[in-house]
């Protein structure tokens, strides 16, 4: 688990990839993508989704939070 929020810049982006088993939170749209970030302390993996349709971002903590 996370001891305090860590900054982007604390690790390491995967590309965008689509991800259309996921719906967007806000406006229910398919049109979703995600990319894996890996800390760079290598103990932590989460991943940043964003709609491609309204633009709305939300982050899920990965298995290890």
């Amino acid at each position: 688990m996370h001891t305090q929020p860590m900054k982007d810049s604390d690790g390491d982006f995967s590309d965008w990839e689509p991800c259309h088993a996921t719906v967007c939170r806000k406006c229910k749209s398919r049109n979703v993508k995600y990319k894996e970030w890996d800390s760079s302390c290598g103990g932590y993996t989460d991943y940043k989704y964003c709609c491609q349709e309204c633009g709305y971002s939300w982050w899920v903590d990965g298995p290890d939070a």
